[in-house]
């Protein structure tokens, strides 16, 4: 015993000494010693508990006991020796700390849940001033007018997916957010996204690329619309800060195991890049990789964290490799299921075309180079060429070899001459062996321009970016 315990108590030493618990404490506490006492004597070792007891003021404080047993020479058990330490500031502390978390997630809660009852409530007065922009573009208007309209329709546009950004976002910080397990064809969500980030690619005379790996089934379990969300918003950052050059969008299987695929999607670009200390800065709310690059190519800084969420959601992860002036590499992985039916059907149409000859025609090297792959993985013959001229020989010289090309999939627009002079050229060859002739154009790719004239002259027409399931599609 010292001085301290006697202090607590408000006695002095000689009222202590010979003493048992239960002239010294309340019944309940008293009793509480006495059993740890015959527990510690009757199987020898420690405790420590906790009680509330008053002290020589009557305050109620919280004490942490430590009890051990103690031995005599012989090593029987001849006693307890025990400490109080008082926590109750630190049980205070503990308490206060607590509740102020609570405090603050239920304060974030309530945020999250007004941002999202806010944007739902501003998206519908929204898509009427869209819906009504859209029906006025169809009427009879002079230019001023339409000007006027169609700069109100791009504006509600970016204003919708500002809200869209901020309703995912307090989905996210109010606990919300969820992820589908659906059934969904890949070749779909390939689509969608061709459809949607084509156009500013092409307003940026971008080139957009799909490598998608063959042994990457088309149908799949999973979240179609949160994985179409992730790749347009990290395709759409490589668009907005790549001003030339090319946009690869790859998915390549990982493993496969108990019917679950990982699967790796990389998002390549030859854009400005970063540095050490902007990556480090990516993946946070509000933020882009500096001031100036927010206030020159606008933006929430929301879509990277919106993203990083449905991926973590999806059993993945994110991350980016990249280097000033040299581009920008986002990679990510998701776990998908895999649906019954899966490829039978994709594999049964590779084995019609098996063998079969196909030139390539390309004037960028990564889709030539990606679309060879792609057709040689099919077990067809492929050759590959990179502009019309070389294309024109290629077929006239396999011609005169006795082992002619079945398919030509011609680039339209080249240096030189363009895919549909290209084709003129050998359709008045005279061949032993006419190829069929597939034009690959970019989608929406100076509409107008290719007339029905030129369409005439193909045998088919393939809309850019093309993945392997195109090349199987009748």
């Amino acid at each position: 015993m010292n001085d301290a315990f006697t202090d607590f108590l408000g006695l002095f030493y000689v009222d202590v000494v010979d003493k048992s618990p239960a002239d010294l404490f309340p019944n309940d506490v008293a009793t509480t010693f006495i059993m740890k006492e015959f527990e510690l004597l009757d199987k020898p070792g420690s405790e420590v508990y906790e009680i509330e007891l008053n002290n020589a003021n009557g305050e109620t404080r919280n004490i942490t006991v430590y009890e051990a047993t103690y031995y005599g020479g012989d090593g029987s058990a001849m006693g307890i020796v025990g400490l109080f330490v008082d926590v109750t500031t630190q049980k205070r502390l503990e308490s206060d700390l607590i509740s102020a978390k609570d405090q603050a997630t239920e304060a974030s809660k309530a945020k999250g849940e007004f941002l999202a009852n806010m944007s739902h409530e501003i998206r519908t007065p929204m898509n009427a001033i869209l819906g009504m922009s859209h029906l006025a573009l169809l009427t009879d208007l002079n230019d001023k007018q339409r000007n006027y309209v169609s700069n109100i329709e791009k504006a509600g546009k970016s204003l919708l997916g500002i809200i869209n950004d901020i309703l995912d976002f307090s989905k996210i910080e109010a606990g919300k957010l969820s992820v589908e397990h659906i059934e969904f064809r890949f070749s779909e969500v390939l689509d969608n996204i061709s459809n949607i980030v084509s156009v500013k690619a092409k307003e940026k005379d971008l080139e957009l690329i799909f490598d998608i790996d063959p042994e990457l089934p088309d149908e799949l379990v999973g979240d179609p619309l949160r994985l179409g969300q992730i790749i347009i918003n990290l395709t759409g950052n490589s668009v907005k800060f790549t001003e030339s050059g090319e946009i690869i969008i790859r998915a390549r299987k990982v493993t496969e195991a108990d019917e679950m695929i990982e699967v790796q999607f990389d998002i390549q670009d030859t854009g400005i890049g970063m540095n050490e200390e902007q990556l480090g800065r990516l993946f946070q709310s509000f933020s882009q990789a500096d001031g100036s690059i927010t206030r020159k190519y606008g933006g929430t800084g929301l879509g990277l964290t919106i993203s990083k969420s449905f991926v973590e959601l999806m059993g993945g992860r994110i991350w980016v490799e990249s280097e000033p002036g040299k581009g920008s590499t986002f990679s990510f992985t998701i776990r998908c299921g895999r649906s019954e039916s899966s490829i039978k059907e994709q594999v049964a149409k590779a084995t019609v075309l098996r063998d079969k000859r196909v030139l390539v025609v390309d004037d960028n090297q990564a889709s030539r180079d990606i679309m060879y792959a792609l057709l040689d993985n099919l077990n067809l013959r492929v050759a590959a060429v990179s502009n019309g001229e070389e294309a024109v020989y290629e077929v006239e010289s396999a011609d005169k070899g006795n082992d002619g090309f079945d398919v030509v999939v011609m680039d339209w627009k080249m240096p030189g001459i363009n895919g549909d002079e290209a084709t003129r050229q050998i359709r008045a060859l005279g061949l032993n062996k006419e190829p069929n002739v597939i034009l690959a154009s970019a989608y929406g790719e100076d509409a107008g321009l290719i007339t029905e004239e030129i369409q005439d002259l193909f045998d088919a027409s393939l809309v850019k970016p093309i993945n392997h399931l195109h090349c199987l599609m009748p």
